[in-house]
């Protein structure tokens, strides 16, 4: 897979993920108040620097076999979750509320990066053995 279908596979696997969890979260949390869009444009302003985050990441293997899955799979997981550690670190929060909100954020952006990561390497990963098997 060349390296502008490795990039635009990352970004479709994020936006997915993104509104995956999007549905997920306004269901959970249906009080009448939340909207989905409402939901995707928040989730955007974390998921996007975390996309580009893992740019680099993503043109830089273009196979996923072996300790490069593994690289990939660590590296596209631990996204999300260091970047709310991040800004919690960036705000100084160490107790009460604060606290309980940024886990709850932490644990959303984990399960956007699980979910973003498996997705692009089953399709990478897919992609790749289909290109090589010889046709018979």
């Amino acid at each position: 897979m060349n390296w502008w279908k490795r990039l635009l596979l990352s970004l479709a696997s994020a936006l997915v993920a993104e509104a995956f969890v999007s549905v997920v979260i306004t269901l959970v949390h249906s009080d009448g108040q939340s909207s989905i869009l409402g939901t995707i444009v928040g989730l955007s302003i974390f998921v996007v620097p975390g996309w580009l985050l893992s740019l680099p990441i993503v043109l830089a293997f273009s196979r996923a076999d072996g300790w490069r899955f593994w690289a990939l799979a660590i590296s596209g997981m631990a996204i999300g979750p260091l970047i709310i550690a991040a800004w919690a670190y960036a705000c100084k929060v160490s107790e009460g509320s604060a606290m309980r909100d940024f886990l709850y954020m932490g644990g959303i952006a984990t399960g956007i990066s699980v979910l973003a990561t498996a997705m692009y390497l089953t399709i990478f990963r897919n992609s790749v053995r289909n290109s090589i098997q010889p046709t018979t």
